[in-house]
C-alpha cells in the first residue's frame, strides 16, 4: 500500500516540512541546552534538570524523513547518487574547513603555520567528523549508498515483513543500549543497525500510517519523560551524566521519534505567515544544520549561553537567535553566484 502523495519528486507535502522544521528546532535547542547538561559539576540541579528536559527532545526525525522521501521512489544508481552526493558534499566541505580552521587555531596558531601539519590535521578531522554535530552527514552519505539496495527491499516487502525487521531493529537496539546490553550475546545482527532502521522507520510510517493521535500522544510524552527522568535520576543518584539516555538507540528516543512523526503526519498551518517561514527554514534547514554550532560558538562568545538569565529563557531566546541567524547565513551564501546553486 504506496502512498501516491509520497512519490512526487517535484511537490513539496507539507505535513514533512513541518517534520522538518521541528527537526531542526530539536537539533538546535538540544545542542544548546548541552552546554548545561555537560556541566553538570558547574551548575545546580535545578538549572541542570531544565536544560535536561530541553536535551531530551532528541528524535532523529532527519533521517526518517529521508528513508519517507527516498525509498517511496525507483532510481537508476549512478545520476541518483550524483545528484545527492553533491547536493550535500560541497557545503558540507565548505563548513568542514570552516570548523577544522577554527579548531586548528585553538589547538595551533596561524601565526606559526606549518601547511603540511595542517593537511594532515584536517584530514584526520575530515575521518570522523570536523565537528560534533557532522556526524549526520556521514551517516546521511553511507545512507545514500544503501537506499538503492533497500529501495528494492521495501518496494517487495510485505508489511509483516517490514514489521518484522522493524520489532527486530527496535528490541536488539533497545536491549543492547540498556543495562542489559552487557547480557547480550555476540549475535551478528549487524543487519538491524540503528540509522538504517530509523531510515527504513520513516518509509514504514509514511506507507502504513497509524492514524490514531492519542498513540502519537502516548509515544511521544513516554518517550520525553522517560529520557528526562531517567537522565534526571542518574545524575541525582551520581552525579554524573549518563548518555545512553539521550542515545538514538535508547528505547526512550525510538518511542518518541515514532510519536512526534504520528503527531505530524498529515499535519497542516493553516496561517500563511507561519507558513511562508516554514518553507523558508524548511528548504533551508540543511544548511542552517550545518552553520548553527558555528552561531552557537559565536553566541557563547558574547554572553548568550544556555543559562542567561535563567536557562528556560537561555535556551528558548539562544534555540530563536540561533535559527534566525542561521536561516540569514543561508540565504545569504544561496544568493552567492556559482556558489549558492549548492545551498
Amino acid at each position: 500500500m504506496t502512498n501516491p502523495a509520497i512519490i512526487k519528486p517535484k511537490d513539496r507535502i507539507e505535513w514533512i516540512d513541518n517534520l522538518r522544521v521541528v527537526a531542526i528546532i530539536s537539533v538546535i535547542m538540544a545542542h544548546i541546552a548541552g552546554q548545561g547538561v555537560y556541566n553538570l559539576k558547574d551548575t545546580t540541579l535545578a538549572h541542570w534538570s531544565v536544560a535536561n528536559l530541553f536535551e531530551s527532545f532528541r528524535f532523529p526525525i532527519f533521517i526518517m524523513i529521508s528513508g519517507t522521501v527516498l525509498l517511496n521512489r525507483d532510481y537508476s544508481i549512478l545520476p541518483f547518487l550524483k545528484k545527492r552526493l553533491t547536493k550535500i558534499l560541497v557545503p558540507f566541505l565548505l563548513f568542514s574547513f570552516v570548523y577544522i580552521t577554527l579548531s586548528y587555531n585553538q589547538e595551533k596558531t596561524f601565526y606559526n603555520l606549518d601547511i603540511a601539519n595542517f593537511v594532515t590535521y584536517a584530514l584526520l578531522k575530515l575521518k570522523n567528523g570536523s565537528f560534533y554535530h557532522l556526524w549526520y552527514v556521514y551517516v546521511l552519505i553511507g545512507l545514500y549508498f544503501m537506499t538503492p539496495i533497500l529501495r528494492v527491499y521495501v518496494k517487495n516487502a510485505s508489511q509483516n515483513n517490514l514489521l518484522y525487521l522493524l520489532i527486530i531493529w527496535l528490541v536488539f537496539n533497545a536491549v543492547t543500549a540498556s543495562y542489559f546490553g552487557t547480557y547480550v550475546p555476540n549475535l551478528e545482527l549487524s543487519l538491524f543497525a540503528i540509522f538504517p532502521g530509523y531510515f527504513i522507520l520513516g518509509y514504514y510510517l509514511s506507507n502504513y500510517p497509524i492514524a490514531s493521535k492519542k498513540i502519537g500522544w502516548a509515544l511521544f510524552l513516554t518517550g520525553i519523560m522517560g529520557t528526562f527522568s531517567g537522565a534526571l535520576y542518574y545524575a541525582y543518584a551520581f552525579n554524573e551524566v549518563n548518555e545512553a539516555f539521550y542515545n538514538h538507540r535508547s528505547i526512550t528516543v525510538m518511542l518518541q521519534s515514532i510519536g512526534i512523526y504520528i503527531l505530524l503526519y498529515n499535519s497542516t498551518v493553516t496561517n500563511p505567515a507561519i507558513a511562508t517561514v516554514r518553507n523558508l527554514i524548511s528548504r533551508h534547514s540543511y544548511t542552517i544544520y550545518l552553520s548553527h554550532a558555528l552561531i552557537i560558538i559565536i553566541m557563547m562568545r558574547l554572553g548568550l549561553t544556555w543559562n542567561f538569565i535563567h536557562p528556560i529563557i537561555g535556551i528558548l531566546a539562544g534555540t530563536i537567535v540561533c535559527l534566525a541567524v542561521s536561516l540569514f547565513l543561508s540565504i545569504l551564501l544561496k544568493n552567492i553566484p556559482v556558489v549558492g546553486r549548492y545551498f
